[in-house]
């Protein structure tokens, strides 16, 4: 069975207004991963922002969500979440939101304590899986680590990464499910 694994903060669940204030999080989480070191992301962004922290289990998630995700299971396939989140915060956003249903697996940071992009996060995912997210720099990491990815482009265009621009390329969930399991109309 084809996998498809969404990236879930920012691909999945609107930062809204906190996704002026991820970048420093993720650098001291990436920072904690090129060190060898590991902390949970909520503990990380508690330590930072305690404001941040708390928003951070109270996202909402993109309207095209669900239609992909439901999508991909009618389609035959299998939607999982692949997160730098942890596991109960990620399933209470999924239940919040009414997406619970139509996500097969999660598969956390917390598996291998290591932030993504690095490689051994997306070990945790089946090697002919297809990785959706709406970042450049996980794009990047999962074709790096061998596997196959769809960039959704509406958090940052143009594609802001040096060299060419990532295909395949998509503008929302739905459309960035069709391309993964290659069978887009």
């Amino acid at each position: 069975m084809a996998v498809v694994a969404f990236d879930s903060l920012g691909t999945l669940f609107d930062l809204g207004d906190l996704e002026e204030r991820m970048p420093r999080v993720l650098h001291h989480a990436l920072s904690l991963t090129v060190a060898g070191e590991w902390a949970p992301l909520d503990e990380l962004a508690a330590a930072l922002d305690p404001e941040l922290a708390e928003g951070l289990s109270l996202l909402d998630a993109y309207d095209d969500a669900r239609p992909a995700l439901g999508w991909v299971r009618e389609a035959g396939g299998d939607a999982w979440v692949l997160t730098n989140g942890g596991r109960a915060t990620t399933e209470g956003l999924l239940e919040r939101s009414g997406l619970a249903d139509v996500v097969a697996e999660i598969r956390s940071v917390e598996e291998v304590e290591r932030y993504k992009p690095h490689p051994d996060v997306y070990g945790l995912l089946p090697a002919d899986a297809t990785l959706v997210a709406a970042h450049a720099w996980d794009v990047a990491g999962a074709a790096h680590a061998g596997l196959r990815a769809v960039w959704v482009d509406r958090l940052e265009q143009p594609w802001p990464l040096p060299g060419k621009p990532h295909e395949p390329r998509a503008t929302s969930l739905p459309e960035a499910a069709r391309l993964a399991l290659g069978t887009y109309y």
